[in-house]
Parts: C-alpha cells; structure tokens; sequence
C-alpha cells in the first residue's frame, strides 16, 4: 500500500484514466474526495463493496464521470474498478493521508510529478502535453474560483450564525 499526504488542490492520478482529487475537510472525522473515472469504472464505497454491490463493467466509453464521495477516518475507503483501493487514513491539519492499494502495474503518480511531466512534454513540443497542459491551468483556476465562492458562502453563514445568537 503507498501512503501519501494530500492537501487542498492535491491529486494522484491512478494509471491514465482515474483521477482523485482532495475536495475538502469536512471535519476532523470526514473529508470528500472527488474520483474521476471512464464511465465503465466502477467507483464504489467500502458499505457498497463490501454488500456485493458490482457495476456493469462491459460497456466501452471514454467519457468521464465524476464522483464525489465522503469518507471517514474509521478506516472508510472506496473501490475503483476491481482492484484499486483508496483508502482513508486520518488527518494533519488541512492535509490528509490517505493509503492506495493497486496492482504493481497501475502507476500511481502524484500532481506535482504528473504537472512536471506534462510541462516538460509541451515545451518540447508535445502538442497533446500543450492541450493537456492547458486543461490543467484552467481547472487550478476554476478550483481557486470555486474556492473563493465556498470561503464567501462559509463567512455569510458565520456572520449570519453571529447575528442570530446576538437576537
């Protein structure tokens, strides 16, 4: 089992195809992860997993699916596919640790290796490194803006908590 420490913003990218992202702290006992998987990837909890729930597995797409899960630090984990097991493993602050279990052959690579990759792959000229470089920035933007909106929202309700004790 690798075990690694992720923060906000972090991922690992598991293969070439199933991305999991760090969404955030809920509290000290949960945090959600977003997996991000080919359609026919089965992404299940370990409650699923363990009551024999299967997916159909046998269609062939390429499109993406995106699942947000919730997970526990009471050893809580979630499935991808057969064989790929994430699981939780408690938390530093506003990081994470977390253990992945997969076959030998499954690279398991984290962000700030996979980023280094890709940059270096499109300043050699890699055109599909270019586009998926690109893709990258515009997704850091849009998790800072989503970010942002979030810290709005968490202020509004504080400030709004406040007030409704002060009446």
């Amino acid at each position: 089992m690798l075990l690694t420490t992720l923060g906000a913003g972090d991922y690992i990218m598991l293969g070439n195809d199933v991305v999991v992202h760090f969404d955030h702290k809920i509290d000290d006992n949960n945090i959600s992860i977003a997996v991000e998987a080919p359609k026919n990837v089965s992404v299940l909890r370990k409650k699923l997993f363990e009551a024999g729930v299967s997916l159909n597995n046998d269609t062939d797409s390429t499109e993406i699916s995106r699942f947000l899960v919730t997970l526990n630090a009471k050893e809580d984990y979630v499935m991808i596919g057969k064989d790929i097991q994430v699981k939780y493993k408690g938390n530093k602050g506003h990081s994470f640790s977390i253990g992945v279990s997969a076959p030998r052959d499954i690279k398991i690579t984290l962000k700030s290796t996979y980023e280094k990759e890709i940059e270096q792959a499109a300043q050699q000229g890699d055109y599909q490194a270019q586009i998926i470089a690109d893709m990258l920035t515009q997704q850091a933007l849009e998790r800072k803006r989503l970010s942002a909106q979030r810290k709005v929202k968490q202020q509004k309700h504080k400030q709004n908590h406040a007030k409704q004790k002060t009446t």
